[in-house]
């Protein structure tokens, strides 16, 4: 091999190199902001209360404020909007949809908890409890739950990838323990009779 080939051999394997390095840098955004929806259960019954939690992975200095806004959107299975509910960057409810029972911070990097401070990568986290009542606008069927979250009203809404769920009737709630007992005295009235009967006819 010639001085000259193996020259022209380094130079396309640095070129490679060089190639690859400056596309990975390149594919980094600048503004990597991520939201996801996480245990979020995947049947919820009506009338009951479930937790999940709201993620909000923040890059580059960018924090959550006490006015950035956090929007649940329920959609039908056929992508149609059910209901929203909303809540500020501090937990508190802005639009219950009369499904969002509480909101709180969970957890996060403490120089974003709250928007202060910070000026690398980190991510906040909110305890969310829904309850959708009987007779509202969700009912029996499959339905999807996305996030949003505006932080500042100049910023583009960060959407998290749709969590699908059912959602399912409450349980029978008829009263069994007062038709059990009805019967046990049914059932204890025949025998008394039947006794009583029987002595009589002795």
């Amino acid at each position: 091999m010639t001085p000259r080939t193996k020259k022209a051999i380094i130079a396309v394997v640095v070129t490679a190199v060089l190639s690859v390095l400056i596309i990975q840098f390149a594919a980094q955004p600048s503004n990597a902001q991520t939201v996801s929806l996480n245990s979020l259960p995947g049947t919820l019954v009506l009338d009951h209360s479930y937790n999940f939690y709201v993620t909000i992975q923040l890059q580059n200095g960018v924090k959550i404020y006490p006015n950035s806004v956090v929007t649940l959107s329920v959609f039908k299975s056929n992508a149609v909007l059910v209901d929203y509910a909303s809540f500020n960057g501090s937990g508190a409810p802005i639009h219950t949809g009369g499904f969002l029972q509480s909101v709180g911070v969970y957890n996060g990097t403490p120089s974003n908890l709250y928007g202060y401070g910070g000026s690398s990568s980190g991510y906040l986290s909110y305890k969310v409890a829904v309850d959708f009542a009987s007779g509202g606008a969700v009912s029996s069927g499959q339905y999807s739950m996305n996030a949003s979250v505006k932080i500042n009203s100049t910023s583009p809404s960060l959407n998290s990838a749709p969590a699908v769920f059912n959602v399912a009737s409450s349980p029978n709630t008829f009263p069994i323990v007062p038709i059990f007992l009805a019967a046990d005295l049914v059932v204890i009235g025949v025998i008394v009779w039947v006794i009583m009967t029987m002595r009589r006819k002795r």
